[in-house]
């Protein structure tokens, strides 16, 4: 969308286009695709799991653990590079990075509905979440390709 400069309240300095649809559209897809991620982490986790014996205490090192801290961290941090490159048409690093961040944050709030999906549905739960985080992902990001530049 163009702006009309002559009776904007920055004047010559005015932006040309609005990228708030696409900035939108960004933290959309980076959630679902983080919820997507961190739905297939929880599934992995809760395998390692179901095929060893019961821990009888918490032991960080133990493949579950290990998988959980690192799956979780990398799924949120694709999600976060997915809405930095998403937002590479502003070329603004600034606005990218903020953007990425809350994706990061933002993708690690929402995967906190595994925990009652794994609760109420099992691991059959958690696949149907990430396939639908995937789908919803999918649709969001064929949106944001046919989007005008």
């Amino acid at each position: 969308m163009t702006t009309d400069q002559s009776t904007h309240p920055l004047g010559p300095d005015a932006p040309t286009e609005d990228h708030v649809g696409l900035a939108f559209g960004a933290l959309a897809f980076s959630l679902v695709f983080g919820l997507g991620l961190n739905a297939i982490v929880a599934l992995v986790v809760r395998t390692l799991q179901s095929r060893a014996a019961p821990a009888g205490g918490l032991e960080l090192g133990a493949p579950p653990a290990v998988v959980l801290l690192a799956g979780t961290f990398l799924a949120c941090f694709a999600a976060a590079i997915a809405a930095w490159l998403i937002m590479t048409p502003i070329r603004n690093a600034y606005r990218q990075g903020m953007l990425a961040m809350v994706a990061f944050f933002g993708s690690f709030v929402v995967s906190m509905v595994t925990m009652p999906v794994d609760r109420l549905l099992g691991r059959g739960g958690l696949i149907g979440l990430a396939a639908v985080a995937m789908v919803a992902a999918l649709l969001v990001g064929r949106r944001i390709g046919r989007a005008p530049s």
